[in-house]
Order: C-alpha cells, then structure tokens, then sequence
C-alpha cells in the first residue's frame, strides 16, 4: 500500500520459541521508531508484569495492539492466553472464521476477553523461501485486523488510537456463529468501517505551542535524573488548557510522559521538579512539552514543532582506579621523559568511560593532561552464594584474577 511502511521485528526461532524479554525489547524498538500498529501473531507463556509494562507503554504513546486470541480451541474468559488477554486499551484480541464465517473449530474464544473475529481459516500467505502456502490460525486473522486498522488511518490521519479501535470494534458484521464467542460477536468489516471512520471528528488539539524547554540533570548517578524542567508558556493560552512533558525518542517520536498535566495558568513559565530520580525509557533522548485542552493534545513529536531539549546525563563516577604505578624513565636524554603508567581498573567501570592521566606540578596541583585510557566495561568478578567461603581467590601479576 502506498503510505504503509512495514518494520519486521523478529523474536521468535524458525520453530517458535522466544524469550518475553526479546518481546519486551522489539515492543519497546517499535514504539521509538514510531510504529502505530503491532501486529502480534504469536502468544504462550503466562502473565508477565514486564510485558504487561511494555504493551501499557505502547498504549499510552498511540501504538494499537492486535493479538492472536490462541489456537487451542478454549474459552479465553476461563483460560487466559497472552498477550491477547492483557485488558490494556490498545489491545484487540482476535479470533479467527473460516470463509463461511463459521468460527475456526481450531480458534480460541471469549465473551467478555476476546473482541473480533477475522479469516485466519485456509488463508494463502507467504512462507520463508520466496513461496506461498495455504495456512490457518488466529495468527492468520490477525493481519486482517491490522491491515483494517492501517487503512482506516490512511483514509483518517488524523484520528487517535482508540478512535481506531472503536471504529473496528464498532463495524463488525454481526454474526450468529460469533453470537457469545466474542465482545463485538462480529465479523471486521472494511467497508462498514471506513464509512463509520467518516463521521469521527478526529482530536482538536490547541494551535499554540509552548515557546521552550529547559532541563538540567542533576542526579551523579549513570542513567538517572533529576532537576527541574521548566517550561515556556504558550504566547497566547486562548485554547490552552494545560501544558505536558514526555520523552521522545532519538527518532523523534513520543515514549512516555514525564508527570502529570501542568494546568496553564497564565504564568509565563511554569515548572516541573523531579525530587527523586528518573530513570528514561530506553531510546528516550530529549524531553518536549506539548499543549494540550480537553478536545486533544498536541502530538509529542518532534516533526510537530514542538519545543524539546536534549537529555544530557550529569555522571559522576561512582569509583576511581584503584591504583596507579609508573615503571620509570627509559629515555636517556636530558629533558625527555618516556615509558608506561600502568592503572589498576576501578572494581566497577559501570560509571566510568576513560581514566585521565595528568602531570602533577611542583606544588601538588594537577597540570597538563598526559594521555587518556579508555574504559571497557569492566566489572569485578563478584562471587554470591553458601560456596563463596569454599573458594580461594588471588591476584596474578598481570592483574588477573586466580580461583
């Protein structure tokens, strides 16, 4: 389709299996690229808080959800399959019908879990080796579903995430054999849905931008933040009805919010204080602040013009080298100094990125730099557990370590 653009996001082995932390992290990747649609044709396993997290975080930056209801023929009101049963607002859980509109004898179902129903029975598709087979299962349905939601938001750019669902949810053809198998008992329905997409009015959000952002981190702590951000108001606040801050990511697209609303008052800045500390959604890269009032919300894009500044982490390293030794002047020559400064890494280089090396003056003070050492990321070996005692440990001459 022209205006579609397609993002593989592979997890899963040739035969299936796949770690939820692999699915977290496609979920997350997909979210910074600015995917609004995540077709999900795959399920097992039970709840997982993180990936419950994962999806939560999609939702909330726009991105809809599509999930194979699951192929073993159950009641998923009874017997949950994940992630089609995660009750998340960008979720739509998909059953499959064969091309009689009968439901699959194969499809999982659910009155009050699973939402439609799509053709997943006897569906041509293509397979690896540039080939095409005839195969069945909700993971079959459930591309119609997504396919259905990107036309639609091709026909309606403008339209929100859950306006989308509700227009599908909303369009479906009724049909006995769905009658108490799914919440909307129906089959998708393209064209019932572009028509209904005609008469949603899209978000109005406000035409006046905040001026400026501004954020200094002051946490000394690797990957954390702290500070005060403040924001510049909107030169006219007339339809303004609050201001909001959320991470972007180096793509330029929304992540999370940081906060709550900032209601506009009038005030020429207005301030948001982190106390604790923050720890950024991963590819978070700047913060921007939106306007927003109760007909919609300025998109946190930074294709949209709104102000944003740069994340930068103020770290202090948490540890220094533990020692450092020089093996003597080699060079002859009056007035020439030459050979090696060995450093002993620090236990920890997880806040470190280079150790500097400097000439000290006559007075004790720190002079010029003589040369920098890069640090790799390393860690002390660290034993845990009853053995630990059992286990004799010593240090080698090259600064190894002997068990």
């Amino acid at each position: 389709w022209r205006g579609v653009r397609l993002m593989a996001l592979k997890f899963l082995t040739g035969s299936g299996s796949g770690r939820t932390s692999d699915a977290i992290r496609a979920i997350d990747y997909a979210v910074a690229q600015g995917a609004k649609i995540a077709s999900n044709s795959w399920g097992g396993g039970g709840s997982s808080s993180a990936l419950r997290a994962a999806i939560e975080h999609a939702s909330a930056a726009g991105m809809l959800f599509p999930a194979a209801a699951g192929n073993e023929a159950s009641n998923n009101d009874e017997v949950p399959s994940y992630p089609a049963n995660y009750d998340i607002p960008n979720v739509i859980s998909v059953a499959s019908t064969t091309w009689e509109g009968e439901m699959s004898g194969f499809s999982c179902y659910g009155n009050s879990t699973v939402h439609v129903a799509a053709p997943g029975s006897g569906i041509y598709s293509s397979v690896p080796g540039n080939s095409y087979r005839t195969l069945s299962g909700t993971s079959m349905a459930t591309p119609h579903v997504s396919g259905l939601a990107a036309l639609v938001w091709m026909y309606r750019p403008q339209l929100s995430m859950m306006q989308v669902k509700k227009i599908i949810l909303g369009s479906v053809k009724k049909l006995p054999s769905l009658e108490g198998k799914t919440i909307t008992g129906g089959l998708i329905n393209a064209k019932n849905a572009l028509e209904a997409a005609w008469a949603f009015d899209p978000p109005q959000p406000p035409s006046h931008a905040p001026q400026a952002i501004t954020f200094a981190d002051t946490n000394p702590r690797l990957g954390m933040y702290s500070g005060v951000v403040t924001i510049t108001a909107a030169a006219n606040e007339a339809d303004v009805d609050y201001y909001r801050v959320y991470f972007v990511s180096g793509a330029g697209f929304q992540l999370e919010a940081l906060g709550d609303p900032i209601p506009a008052t009038g005030e020429a800045e207005l301030t948001v204080t982190i106390n604790g500390t923050v720890a950024p959604p991963q590819y978070a890269r700047s913060l921007v602040a939106v306007s927003g009032r109760s007909l919609g919300e300025m998109p946190a894009q930074l294709s949209a013009g709104v102000p944003r500044v740069e994340l930068e982490d103020y770290v202090l390293p948490e540890s220094g080298p533990k020692s450092a030794s020089w093996g003597g002047d080699s060079d002859p020559r009056s007035g020439f100094v030459s050979g090696s400064i060995f450093v002993d890494r620090a236990a920890s280089e997880v806040s470190i990125t280079a150790y500097n090396v400097y000439w000290r003056t006559a007075n004790g003070t720190r002079g010029p730099l003589v040369g920098s050492i890069p640090a790799v990321g390393f860690h002390e070996p660290v034993c845990s557990g009853p053995a630990c005692e059992l286990i004799q440990t010593s240090r080698t001459s090259d600064g190894g370590y002997h068990y």
